[in-house]
């Protein structure tokens, strides 16, 4: 889950949390059960849609899976400073080799 120390502060099976990542990269944490009710939708891919409709791409990991959304014209905003500090995320996390 990414999280420093879970495992440690809920180390009980009675300790329970329940986590949501619903909207978008950065999740909540509640405490207890929430209560929650799974829905299912069907969508028609095949009509054409009233809007020419564009994504915003923020995060590159999933741009590609973005693209591939039916019905979608492209990109219509690219948040280069989300692109821009995942990428510096990204090298800071490679090892060093001049050591």
């Amino acid at each position: 889950v990414g999280t420093g120390s879970a495992t440690t502060v809920f180390n009980n099976e009675s300790d329970w949390v329940t986590m949501d990542c619903a909207n978008g990269e950065v999740g909540k944490i509640y405490p207890g059960r929430v209560p929650f009710q799974e829905k299912t939708f069907t969508i028609d891919t095949t009509k054409n849609l009233p809007i020419k409709l564009m994504l915003n791409v923020g995060s590159p990991e999933n741009a590609f899976s973005a693209s591939l959304v039916p019905k979608q014209k492209g990109v219509g905003l690219a948040r280069l400073e989300f692109i821009i500090t995942n990428y510096v995320q990204k090298v800071k996390e490679i090892p060093s080799t001049s050591e």
